[in-house]
């Protein structure tokens, strides 16, 4: 049953997992169909008799046909019936260890991807996976991991990305970014990766080539707002702050009010609010610097207001109440704040 993974019945469509790693829900006709009330997928049928091989086949079809349909529990069900049928089958053993770390089963996933490894010790993709699993432990491990396989396997795209990411995290952004080129030359339009090299680029301090990577992502991927938002920090750091409003603007919509243009809430809304303020006042907007500075704080509730109205009050603005409401006093004594450049440095650490 060589290559098992890849058969699929004609109903369950393709769902384009990754060839290692967790399980991931993936965008596909099925799910859509389950949330849009158009016509479902049916699971498929167990083999009415048939050898032991069809049999393991029409388990690992259901296994997959539920992973499309994000039911991780079922197609782990599935897998491991597949699994008893077909011993000697590597993939569907890789595929029941891949659902077992998925499902946190890490002891299970540990032993089965132990019995892969011996059965086929020089599968990469086996491999990639069994370095994921080192994830939930020790980043540290998972790294050398990783180091490894791009040594022996240096194609092997997962294991590329996956390091690229670890070397983000351990602060070690031009090295990931070494990784990024090598998989953006095979393909220079992934949204995905042009993401990640963008913002492995801020870290960098190469903020120039992060725009442009951006900007390529968000013709890929248009509306996604941590593209829009990681741009438009590297827009800032570029010194265009013309650039970077613009992209503030994007997200949040105009600074007279009503909601965001994307489900964004709480400590992250508000945090955008305020560097919207920030360049604003930069461009010398400090009416609209202040108005956004007051939408930043109520993001913050009645707590943040009573902070700031106590900064303004040691900073020379006796006249703000301190009642931890929104007014135009306040709105008036921070856009006289923020016009004054030792009260702006000062606010802008403390708001």
């Amino acid at each position: 049953m060589a290559g098992a993974l890849g058969s699929v019945p004609a109903q369950a469509a393709e769902s384009e997992q990754p060839e290692a790693g967790f399980i991931e829900l993936r965008p596909n006709p099925c799910m859509l169909a389950k949330y849009t009330g158009g016509k479902a997928c049916q699971l498929p049928e167990l083999a009415a008799g048939g050898d032991v091989g069809q049999q393991a086949a029409a388990r690992l079809s259901r296994a997959r046909f539920y992973i499309d349909m994000g039911d991780k529990q079922n197609a782990f069900v599935e897998a491991d019936e597949a699994l008893k049928l077909a011993l000697d089958d590597v993939d569907i053993r890789h595929l029941v260890a891949r659902l077992a770390m998925s499902a946190g089963d890490n002891a299970r996933a540990e032993r089965e991807f132990a019995i892969a490894l011996q059965q086929r010790p020089d599968d990469a993709n086996i491999q990639a996976s069994n370095a994921t699993r080192f994830l939930l432990t020790s980043e540290t491990q998972a790294l050398r991991a990783f180091d490894k396989i791009v040594s022996a396997f240096p194609k092997h795209r997962y294991s590329r990305k996956s390091r690229a990411k670890l070397l983000m995290d351990a602060g070690r952004a031009k090295e990931a970014i070494a990784d990024l080129d090598v998989l953006l030359a095979e393909d220079s339009r992934d949204p995905n990766l042009l993401a990640l090299r963008g913002n492995a680029n801020i870290r960098a301090g190469n903020a120039r080539q992060a725009v442009t990577d951006l900007t390529e992502a968000l013709k890929q991927d248009p509306g996604r707002y941590d593209l829009v938002s990681a741009r438009a920090i590297a827009n800032e750091i570029l010194g265009d702050d013309k650039a970077a409003l613009a992209d503030y603007d994007t997200l949040l919509g105009p600074i007279s009010g009503g909601p965001p243009k994307y489900a964004i809430g709480g400590d992250e809304l508000a945090k955008f609010r305020m560097q919207r303020a920030f360049v604003s006042v930069r461009l010398k907007r400090f009416n609209d610097a202040a108005v956004e500075a007051v939408n930043a704080l109520e993001a913050g509730g009645r707590r943040s207001f009573l902070r700031a109205q106590i900064f303004l009050r040691q900073n020379g603005f006796p006249e703000v109440p301190l009642d931890g409401q929104p007014s135009e006093d306040l709105r008036k004594a921070i856009q006289a704040c923020m016009a004054l450049n030792s009260c702006f440095e000062k606010v802008s650490g403390s708001l």
